[in-house]
C-alpha cells in the first residue's frame, strides 16, 4: 500500500491537496511531467540534517542545489555586501531592544526597512533562478516565493527535538545545552522572519505537498524517498520502491 500509511505523525501529506481519484492538489497542481521546470524547495529545521539530504537528492537528479551560494547571489541582487547578508538574512533581531520596537511599530518607524530590500533582492534572486533551471533552493522563503510556480514541489524536513540536539552536538562538538541553545536560537530568527514576510507559520504543514521526518529513513532514505516520489508520483510511492532506490544510493549508483 502507499507508504503513507507507514509513516502515521512522520510523514504527512496534507489531506485538502487530494482530490477524489488521488491527485496532488497544491495551488497548483504537483505532476513530474517530462519537459517541464523541476523547481524543489526545501525548508528545514535546525539539526534536521535538511541540506545534507537536499545534496544528496541535487546529486541523484543531477540538478543545482542553491543553499550558501543564495548569500552571494542575494548580496549582488541588492547591492549588499555578503557579510551583510549572511548577517541579516532569515534574522530579524540583533538585541532586545530591536525585537521591542519592531512588534510595536512598522518597517518605516522604527528604521526596518533594510530588512524589506533584503528579503526583495531575496524574492528576485529566487523567482530568477527557478525561471532559469532545474534546481533545489534551500530555505529564504522559497516555499512561499514559488508557491504558484506550476512544478515546483514544496517540502518541509524536521525531526523531533532529541535527533536535532545529537546532530548538532556532533556536527560542531557542542554540549547537548548548548545545541539545544542553537537550535532554539535558529528556530526562533526563522520563524519571525518568515511571518514577518509571508503572514504564516513556517512550519504550517498547508505550506508544504509533504513534511517528512528525517530520522526515520535517515539522510540517504529520506533523499531517496523524496526522488521515488518526483520520478513515480504518489500513486506508486511503495516501501520496495523506496528501499530498492536507497540501494542505488549505497551502492553509488
Amino acid at each position: 500500500g502507499p507508504i503513507s500509511q507507514l509513516f502515521i505523525g512522520k510523514l504527512l501529506f496534507t489531506n485538502h491537496y487530494f482530490e477524489n481519484e488521488g491527485e496532488f492538489v497544491y495551488l497548483t497542481k504537483f505532476k513530474p511531467r517530462e519537459g517541464k521546470r523541476l523547481v524543489i524547495t526545501i525548508t528545514t529545521e535546525a539539526g534536521s540534517s535538511g541540506r545534507k539530504i537536499a545534496e544528496y537528492l541535487g546529486n541523484a537528479l543531477g540538478i543545482h542545489v542553491y543553499n550558501k551560494e543564495l548569500v552571494h547571489l542575494i548580496a549582488e541582487e541588492g547591492n549588499f555586501t555578503e557579510d551583510y547578508v549572511r548577517k541579516h538574512n532569515e534574522r530579524l533581531y540583533t538585541n532586545g531592544a530591536e525585537a521591542f520596537f519592531k512588534e510595536s511599530y512598522s518597517f518605516a518607524e522604527t528604521g526596518f526597512e533594510h530588512y524589506k530590500r533584503l528579503y526583495e533582492a531575496q524574492r528576485r534572486v529566487i523567482t530568477q533562478l527557478a525561471e532559469q533551471e532545474d534546481c533545489i533552493i534551500i530555505g529564504h522563503c522559497s516555499n512561499f516565493i514559488l508557491q504558484r510556480m506550476e512544478g515546483a514541489l514544496h517540502i518541509f524536513i524536521g525531526t523531533d527535538m532529541p535527533n536535532r540536539v545529537q546532530y548538532l552536538s556532533n556536527k560542531y562538538a557542542l554540549s547537548p545545552k548548548k545545541a539545544w541553545e542553537k537550535i532554539k536560537k535558529q528556530d526562533d530568527d526563522t520563524g519571525k522572519y518568515y511571518r514577518l514576510f509571508t503572514g504564516q507559520d513556517w512550519r504550517d504543514p498547508d505550506s508544504y505537498h509533504f513534511t517528512i521526518d528525517s530520522a526515520m529513513f535517515g539522510d540517504v532514505g529520506t533523499a531517496a524517498m523524496i526522488e521515488y516520489f518526483i520520478k513515480k508520483g504518489y500513486d506508486s510511492l511503495s516501501a520496495a520502491g523506496i528501499r530498492e532506490l536507497m540501494d542505488h544510493y549505497s551502492t553509488g549508483r
